[in-house]
């Protein structure tokens, strides 16, 4: 049996400002540049990335996706309130995955992030994992505080990592994550005991509030090119 391609899911809740996944950087929007790192020979094939936006969105992201050329990616409406797993329950809907199929989930905070990121969490799940994500050792010092902000003390962060996107999962995994409604796919993994996967992830794809990050954005993809 030939196996089922992976798909990806990126979802724009109600919550997501237009401004933050169509302003452009270095050229190319946000958005967009969340799709390119998803689609690929070694990636995601075209036709099995859904973009999901809510309703107050949606022109605007549309547009997007189409200014960007047959990328390979579609845009799916949801209502005008969606949530986060909402917006992902609708895009497993459309792209009706079987139970075994691999399930990227993305997020438009982090545009940087490199198409290698994505190879690396579909060869996890490729090798069994059934929830894979990328991550960092973190770097930056950690403190305890008590419930006034006084430090108690530096916390020891070897074993601390910073997860990062695309996240994979099993799509039956997915699906079972998803069940409680409203509720972060990811956190639901942990607190059920699913093993977790971690693989290398990027120090560009840090997490943007945009526009705001736009030039600092535009800095590291300058400093890629130097």
């Amino acid at each position: 049996m030939t196996p089922t391609a992976p798909a990806a899911i990126l979802p724009l809740d109600a919550t997501v400002a237009a401004a933050s996944v169509v302003c452009p950087i270095a050229g190319r929007r946000a958005l967009v540049r969340v799709l390119d790192s998803l689609l690929g020979p070694a990636r995601v094939p075209a036709g099995r990335v859904v973009v999901v936006a809510a309703a107050g969105i949606l022109l605007d992201v549309e547009q997007a996706v189409a200014e960007a050329g047959p990328i390979g990616a579609s845009v799916v409406g949801c209502d005008p309130t969606a949530s986060r797993s909402r917006c992902l329950t609708v895009g497993l809907a459309h792209l009706d995955p079987e139970p075994d199929g691999a399930i990227l989930v993305h997020d438009h905070r982090h545009p940087l992030a490199s198409g290698a990121v994505t190879e690396r969490v579909l060869a996890g799940l490729a090798s069994g994992h059934a929830v894979v994500v990328p991550a960092l050792a973190m770097t930056d010092t950690v403190k305890e505080t008590d419930d006034e902000g006084a430090v108690l003390q530096t916390v020891d962060r070897q074993s601390l990592r910073t997860v990062q996107y695309p996240r994979g999962y099993r799509a039956d995994v997915l699906r079972a994550l998803l069940a409680p409604p409203d509720e972060d796919e990811f956190a639901a993994a942990v607190a059920a005991g699913h093993p977790i996967e971690m693989v290398p992830g990027d120090a560009d794809a840090i997490t943007a509030a945009l526009p705001a990050d736009t030039a600092l954005l535009e800095a590291i993809l300058g400093s890629r090119r130097g």
